[in-house]
């Protein structure tokens, strides 16, 4: 079975064994947690959704056209997977004395779970996380100790933060489809995001092959846990480990663009050795003047937990930050078989 060339490697030990995400999408369930409560006055509404079957986009335009306001001025925290259960909020401009809104058309496609007064559109990465279920489909036999051990170690010393397949598209060749665009000419955003998370993902498994993708080597730039703010190590400072351990900071790498010279020594020899490969994506990237910018390469796993479904199927449940997927997280523990 081949593996994708920009396929996150596991970090803990050798897949576990070979499983597929099951086909139907009560088997991938996702809940956004706001973090923060609805302010109950204000001229928006939060509405609390279920999904089944569709894109965010398209959840917002039926209850554009059902409650008459534009498609436009609705906003979501993040976008959610259309093959999968999702439950997000949503908000919409409302005007103080307008009655709140009800709706009839419960299906399984959607569904409205709540609405609420607030004072303010919901923003992209304005959510505190997302919390998964997934039910992986085993091709053989697995160990069951070995899955909670895994899970454990996750939990307790982060998560690889690549991207995973779907930004590199449904048949993977969002890079080569982005190199075929003239440099010159419009190029869709999500190809520039697949060609900058390529090289990402080859830095990050660089990193997990050397075994140092979650601590220091000289030259590197630290990234704040759950921030894009960032800093230079210093060989010298002693307080560095402890808040590695304690997940506060985490190494970084590269998201290449202009002026991505954050890193230095053999930080630097190690990311250009990596992304040498994708030399020419990096130049076609520079040539569209995408600036560089700098990415944890671990993240925070919390709530994580394994149980069998039957002798078919583990379900994994687990919560990631904004930004961070869920098939990676898969990735620590089986080789994904296409279905």
């Amino acid at each position: 079975m081949s593996t994708p060339a920009w396929a996150v490697h596991p970090a803990y030990g050798p897949p576990l064994g070979v499983a597929s995400l099951r086909a139907t999408p009560e088997a991938f369930q996702v809940e956004e947690v706001l973090g923060f409560e609805a302010a109950g006055e204000g001229e928006h509404l939060l509405v609390n959704i279920q999904k089944r079957g569709l894109t965010t986009q398209q959840a917002a335009q039926r209850l554009a056209k059902a409650w008459g306001v534009r498609a436009r001025n609705i906003g979501w925290a993040g976008l959610k997977d259309k093959h999968a259960v999702t439950r997000q909020t949503l908000s919409l401009p409302w005007p103080i004395k307008r009655e709140l809104p009800t709706w009839d058309d419960d299906d399984d496609s959607l569904r409205v779970r709540e609405i609420s007064r607030h004072n303010r559109k919901l923003r992209p990465g304005s959510h505190a996380a997302n919390r998964f279920v997934v039910d992986c489909e085993l091709d053989g036999v697995v160990d069951t100790a070995a899955l909670q051990t895994r899970v454990a170690e996750v939990q307790a010393g982060g998560m690889p933060n690549g991207f995973g397949a779907q930004r590199f598209g449904r048949d993977g060749d969002n890079v080569e489809q982005f190199m075929a665009i003239d440099p010159q000419q419009p190029c869709p955003g999500i190809l520039i995001s697949a060609a900058r998370s390529a090289v990402f993902n080859a830095v990050l498994n660089a990193r997990i092959a050397a075994g140092n993708w979650a601590t220091v080597i000289r030259g590197d730039w630290m990234m704040l846990d759950g921030s894009h703010s960032g800093f230079a190590a210093d060989p010298d400072d002693s307080s560095l480990l402890p808040r590695l351990a304690s997940m506060d900071v985490h190494v970084s790498g590269p998201m290449p663009g202009l002026g991505n010279g954050f890193v230095s020594d053999d930080a630097a020899a190690l990311e250009a050795a990596a992304a040498s490969p994708f030399a020419a994506v990096v130049e076609r990237l520079c040539q569209r003047k995408v600036a560089g910018e700098r990415r944890a390469l671990r993240v925070r796993v919390t709530d994580c937990s394994v149980s069998a479904i039957d002798e078919r199927v583990v379900r994994l449940a687990f919560q990631l930050p904004p930004g961070s997927f869920a098939t990676t997280f898969v990735d620590q523990f089986f080789t994904q078989k296409a279905v």
